[in-house]
């Protein structure tokens, strides 16, 4: 008796394939078993780490990689498909990001603290403005703050006794940590807003305004940031190499805002790889143009490569053309498919392709 119920029992455990109308059916869940084996993900917080990991070249299979961005703060390095038609997640990094309560208020004192902390300097001035109008504005004075659409005004201290009125621009434009370190951080639209607790205290709140924008463009820069460090100028100079009868002149230079010890390393890989350069601005940004190519020609010095230093990157570009002669190759890296040149916050017109043209034309 019993031996039968256990007869039964896997009689009931096996799949039973039955035919309806031409087709086949199952009774049971099927899964097949994979013949490739996978291993855990590697768990990273930068893309530096990434980035280090993929030119080390240990794990990845042949058939490349899929570099996936998830998200601002999510990177996933996936392999190419297996014999199973399935990809391996080789390694996911996830941003350490500083947490600001947007889109709730909090108490004076936590929010001011939190823009001081948690926000970029200098690409705007409404930074500054906020932080003047939360730190400052004197309690009971909420009733007579107001909001006309355009700008926000309240009753706020000046110096130790007297009272004056602030402005600040509603919305206004903020640049917070939200993404990754390595890259630029997007700058967005929030509505600034102030309301007062019973006793008086005074809450502050930043409520975004772009619609989720800041995202799209956070991405952008994330995929330029790999885009930068894999098709590196080591690789660019070496395959030029392999194809250059003469000279190779490499024109170049480093973004500001963005790795300072990256700068050194690549004077010194141009010094190495090319045989002669001229070390020009790339996207400034915030930073003194004429630091950064200190900081390059500081790793180029000891390679013995002769190089010249033209900081105005047209004029450098009209040098290596009048200095090239037939036979040589000219690389020019850093700007690539770029329209623009990025200096103290403004992004002027500047397509190397249009400029290498009208400068031919002129000689």
């Amino acid at each position: 008796m019993i031996k039968e119920a256990i007869n039964r029992i896997l009689e009931l455990g096996e799949p039973h394939i039955m035919a309806i109308n031409s087709e086949q059916y199952t009774d049971k869940q099927l899964h097949r078993i994979d013949n490739e084996l996978r291993a855990d993900s590697i768990s990273m917080t930068t893309l530096s780490s990434l980035v280090d990991y993929i030119k080390a070249n240990r794990d990845l299979k042949d058939g490349g990689y899929i570099v996936h961005i998830v998200s601002p703060t999510e990177v996933r390095l996936i392999s190419a498909l297996d014999a199973d038609r399935k990809r391996e997640v080789l390694a996911v990094v996830n941003a350490e990001m500083p947490d600001f309560s947007f889109n709730r208020e909090v108490d004076q004192e936590k929010f001011v603290i939190g823009v001081q902390s948690k926000f970029v300097d200098g690409l705007t001035d409404d930074k500054a403005l906020i932080l003047k109008f939360a730190g400052t504005v004197k309690n009971g004075t909420v009733a007579e703050y107001s909001d006309d659409g355009v700008s926000q005004k309240a009753t706020v201290k000046k110096g130790v006794s007297s009272m004056t009125e602030a402005i600040v621009p509603s919305p206004c434009s903020l640049t917070p940590y939200r993404t990754f370190t390595e890259v630029q951080q997007p700058t967005s639209q929030f509505i600034f807003r102030l309301s007062e607790g019973r006793e008086g205290e005074i809450y502050c709140a930043l409520y975004e305004a772009d619609g989720g924008a800041w995202r799209s463009v956070a991405k952008a820069n994330i995929r330029k940031y790999f885009s930068d460090q894999l098709d590196s100028l080591e690789n660019i100079l070496k395959a030029v190499r392999q194809t250059t009868r003469g000279r190779m002149i490499a024109l170049f230079g480093c973004g500001g805002d963005r790795d300072r010890g990256k700068r050194p390393m690549m004077g010194e890989i141009a010094g190495e790889l090319a045989d002669y350069c001229i070390l020009t601005s790339d996207n400034p940004r915030n930073e003194d143009p004429m630091a950064i190519l200190d900081a390059i020609e500081a790793g180029i010095k000891p390679t013995g490569c002769e190089y010249v230093v033209i900081e105005n990157r047209r004029e450098a570009i009209r040098y290596a053309l009048k200095f090239a002669d037939p036979g040589d190759v000219v690389v020019l890296a850093g700007k690539g498919h770029e329209t623009y040149q990025e200096i103290r916050g403004v992004k002027h017109p500047f397509d190397e392709k249009v400029v290498v043209w009208e400068l031919l034309e002129e000689m």
